[in-house]
């Protein structure tokens, strides 16, 4: 099946939609490697891949790990210069049961909307406090 045979129509989204509450946002696991002799700004590539993982806890609630790595390199993804993984779980209740196809949904249309503030800011502290110039990743843009 299709990712977007999972999705819920646009209407029913946003009845289901109204009923959940985002309860956390929580950074669980991070890392970040510099290496600093192949680190040249105007050289590198930055490369930034996401992946998101549902976990449901009850019929009405879910967590979702979101997965953000960063990796700035240029050549191949092996020879980086930088390398930053970031997860985060957002953690959702409802007043109803929270379906796999409204959660797929929900992945697709507002997740990285929600956690991509959090992973900017992460890179910047970051980058900063390796003392190499500050990272600033741009706003995500909605279709």
């Amino acid at each position: 099946m299709k990712e977007q045979e999972k999705l819920l129509p646009p209407n029913r989204y946003k009845e289901l939609l109204r009923k959940v509450d985002l309860d956390q946002i929580n950074l669980v696991e991070c890392s970040a490697k510099l290496r600093r002799e192949r680190f040249v700004v105007k050289e590198l590539t930055v490369i930034i891949t996401d992946k998101a993982k549902i976990e449901l806890v009850k019929d009405n609630s879910a967590n979702i790990l979101h997965t953000y790595s960063l990796i700035a390199t240029k050549g191949s993804k092996r020879d980086y210069a930088l390398k930053i993984n970031c997860t985060f779980v957002v953690i959702l209740s409802s007043s109803e049961v929270l379906t796999e196809e409204f959660l797929t949904t929900y992945i697709e249309i507002n997740l990285k909307m929600i956690t991509w503030p959090y992973f900017r800011e992460f890179v910047q502290s970051i980058s900063s406090r390796m003392n190499i110039p500050s990272l600033t990743l741009p706003f995500i843009k909605t279709p």
